[in-house]
């Protein structure tokens, strides 16, 4: 088992890669769910998690989540 970092979210891949400007290192599919992988500690990425949480892009996210959902309507 690896301590690399990995996430489902895609949001939190969008921050680490374009924010942090942290390349992945490689992914994979669990079940249907695409994983993304990075070369940091699993600490980092939590760090990470973090961050884009308590950053305006995660409202930004979540707005732009919520707007496109009443268009479905």
């Amino acid at each position: 088992m690896t301590d690399q970092f990995e996430t489902p979210d895609i949001n939190l891949v969008t921050y680490i890669k374009a924010i942090k400007g942290i390349n992945t290192a490689g992914h994979y599919f669990k079940g249907d769910q695409l994983v993304i992988q990075f070369p940091i500690t699993r600490n980092e990425g939590n760090m990470y998690r973090e961050e884009y949480l308590n950053s305006p892009f995660a409202m930004y996210d979540a707005t732009k989540r919520n707007v496109l959902q009443l268009l479905k309507r």
